[in-house]
């Protein structure tokens, strides 16, 4: 992986629609259906990394499956609104949200460039809080910090 903070776009989507008001655009294998009862919340630390330095980080890859989404452009929306409230906090995202590059295979030997970020636990946790509640995922991981945070 290489450090790249907003150069590579493999989404072809530009700045002003990361930062504009969402709009429902989701594509139908991303639509939200009301949640099960007894929705499971995610488990961040089964995907949780640990670096060769012992630091612990999560893909914003592996996140965005976790939490439900099954269009990247959607959870970079999510991924935005965290960084701007990691700045509202008084936070510096860049020490929560580090852009990144992972190559990804097409078939036989062919490989691909794709956009990662690289996160830190409260990167993640911001992100679970600013993703789309509709999603059951999503609403179980807000509602999983709201009760840790009121005991």
């Amino acid at each position: 992986m290489t450090a790249d903070d907003t150069s590579n776009n493999d989404d072809n989507s530009t700045e002003a629609e990361a930062t504009a008001a969402p709009t429902d655009n989701r594509s139908d294998s991303d639509s939200a259906t009301p949640p099960p009862p007894h929705t499971q919340t995610p488990d961040f630390d089964s995907i949780k990394q640990v670096s060769p330095y012992g630091v612990e980080y999560w893909s914003a890859r592996d996140l965005s499956k976790l939490l439900g989404y099954t269009d990247w452009r959607n959870f970079e929306v999510a991924i935005k609104r965290s960084i701007t409230s990691c700045e509202q906090v008084g936070q510096q995202p860049a020490d929560h949200f580090v852009g990144s590059n992972k190559m990804i295979g097409l078939g036989k030997s062919a490989q691909r460039e794709i956009k990662d970020y690289i996160l830190s636990r409260f990167g993640s946790y911001l992100i679970s809080q600013n993703g789309d509640p509709r999603k059951p995922e999503i609403a179980a991981a807000q509602a999983y910090s709201d009760d840790d945070a009121n005991h």
